[in-house]
């Protein structure tokens, strides 16, 4: 998954496997509320028997750190914390 601002726009770019061609589409960040809003392709499939389509429909995951290196989301599925967890990285930081 790529997130990236060239061009001059807001750029998400979903990879189903390294090196193939991947799937475009754009993100909204929402600074005050700490999230972001990925708006098509969604970073995962949310037809997945263990997703909450109720959830990942909407495509908004909390911002639970962010830095000019890392990126940490959450995204709620259950009550009581259950839910999915992704951590990104700048390409080419190895910490």
């Amino acid at each position: 998954m790529v997130f990236d601002f060239n061009g001059g726009s807001i750029n998400y770019t979903y990879h189903h496997v390294a090196g193939d061609e991947g799937v475009k589409g754009t993100f909204v960040v929402n600074g005050p509320d700490k999230t972001i809003t990925i708006v098509d392709p969604f970073i995962l499939d949310y037809a997945i028997d263990c997703t909450n389509p109720a959830a990942t429909a909407t495509g908004v995951f909390e911002i639970k750190l962010l830095t000019d290196d890392l990126m940490v989301l959450w995204q709620d599925q259950k009550d009581g914390g259950t839910g999915w967890g992704w951590s990104f990285k700048r390409k080419g930081y190895n910490p």
